[in-house]
């Protein structure tokens, strides 16, 4: 048997336990990084002799890299589109198209808000909300708008989406949402003579559901930047060790950095998330205890301030309730969004249960934007309540019989920021608990 003059060396590599799963490849000895995390290489060189391996030797410590997105702390551009809004009269346009851009707009002041607090934020979410800007204001429409053209520019995005739009491709989320827009286009364009002014309408909410589609791929990809960008943010805490942290906490921060950092490989979209967060809500519970309340303000004290009496839910959150008016034959009763109690400004979260039962004269009641909760029988017996203003975005609860025994006929008046499908929720919890809606 012959062999070479010489032996030949060869080097080759691959990704190491303890990576973070699906964001990096190797082809040759090029490394391929498309997210955030942890990668590990090792290099096992051979010695081959002709096609007789010689010797072969794999790194004992695997090179390790640590991936992050890029911060940036410019969002001049962002902060100009957010400003650029003003310019548009609201008025001018269709109530569901506006609130896509009032959407987009809440967003991105969010992301602004952090910068503002001397924070940064990654640079795809900055772009990725410009983007939502420029989408929505491109399909805003005009109130009384639509033409010929539009009744066949929706026929033709309809016919393009059962042409070439696969279900399996997205997830069920945005899917659904496509669908049910792409219901009522199809009914509107089946009716016989469709309205064009609709179909106008239909046309913007249909392309922007189609732009919205996430594919199952993205939402794996996103998921995986989720984890990877939680797990990041715990490293430095994990390295420093436990110090004065209780044990329990430092347990349950422990093991649910592993859990995110040692993720299946095979994991999915929703079981990503979930890691994610419980890790951020174990780190969060790390944070050192909140400084002690303001002297004198204690859970459940109790006062009369202005119209209410009130009483104090959580001393160190500054959180309180009305427990009961201070005028039963009170025509109009307005909860405010604070109150202050022994010079401390609070929260009104809650409308306590019977707070209002009987005012018989009552016929408005307006409930701040603080308010999450309003009590059971809270408002029973108000046989003239017949308008009720909702101010804000916070309102979840609605407890049992808290409208029973309202006027026959009641109009409900919603902050128009809050999205129609928290709109749909809470009418339907005030129906069930008593309020007659007219429709």
């Amino acid at each position: 048997m012959k062999h070479s003059a010489s032996p030949q060396a060869t080097v080759e590599y691959a990704i190491a336990n303890g990576s973070t799963a699906g964001i990096a490849s190797i082809s040759g000895s090029t490394l391929t990084v498309t997210g955030e995390g942890t990668v590990k290489v090792t290099a096992t060189a051979a010695l081959k002799d002709g096609n007789r391996k010689v010797d072969e030797k794999t790194s004992e410590t695997p090179a390790s890299y640590i991936v992050t997105s890029p911060k940036t702390s410019d969002v001049a551009d962002l902060q100009s589109a957010v400003d650029g809004i003003a310019s548009y009269d609201q008025s001018k346009y269709t109530e569901d198209s506006w609130q896509n851009l009032q959407d987009a707009v809440d967003a991105a002041k969010e992301l602004l808000d952090v910068v503002k607090g001397g924070g940064e934020i990654s640079v795809n979410a900055r772009d990725k909300a410009l983007d939502a800007i420029n989408a929505a204001i491109e399909a805003l429409v005009e109130k009384g708008g639509g033409t010929a053209d539009s009744v066949q520019d929706l026929r033709d995005l309809v016919n393009q989406i059962e042409d070439e739009v696969n279900q399996a491709d997205y997830t069920v989320e945005s899917w659904n949402a496509l669908v049910e827009i792409y219901n009522q286009a199809v009914e509107e364009l089946n009716s016989g003579n469709p309205d064009a002014a609709r179909c106008a309408d239909l046309l913007g909410k249909l392309t922007n559901a189609k732009n919205a589609l996430v594919t199952k791929a993205a939402d794996l990809q996103n998921a995986k930047n989720e984890i990877n960008s939680a797990v990041a943010a715990a490293d430095a805490v994990y390295s420093a060790g436990q110090k004065d942290y209780p044990a329990d906490l430092w347990k349950a921060f422990s093991d649910a950095y592993n859990a995110a950092k040692n993720a299946p490989a095979n994991a999915d979209a929703a079981t990503l998330r979930m890691l994610a967060n419980a890790l951020a809500a174990a780190q969060a519970a790390l944070k050192s205890a909140p400084a002690v309340p303001d002297a004198g303000l204690a859970n459940g004290y109790t006062q009369t301030a202005g119209a209410f009496e009130y009483k104090v839910i959580n001393a160190e959150k500054k959180t309180v309730m009305v427990v009961k008016g201070t005028n039963k034959k009170a025509k109009t009763v307005k909860i405010p969004a604070t109150v202050t109690l022994k010079n401390v400004k609070c929260n009104v979260v809650q409308i306590g249960a019977s707070a209002f039962k009987g005012y018989k004269k009552l016929n408005k009641v307006t409930i701040s934007k603080n308010v999450t909760t309003i009590g059971k029988n809270a408002f029973s017996g108000c046989s003239k309540l017949k308008t009720v203003i909702v101010q804000g975005k916070a309102l979840k609860s609605i407890n049992k019989n808290a409208f029973k025994n309202t006027a026959k006929k009641a109009m409900v008046k919603w902050q128009k920021a809050m999205k129609a499908k928290q709109r749909k929720k809470l009418a339907a919890a005030m129906r069930k608990q008593g309020l007659k809606i007219k429709k």
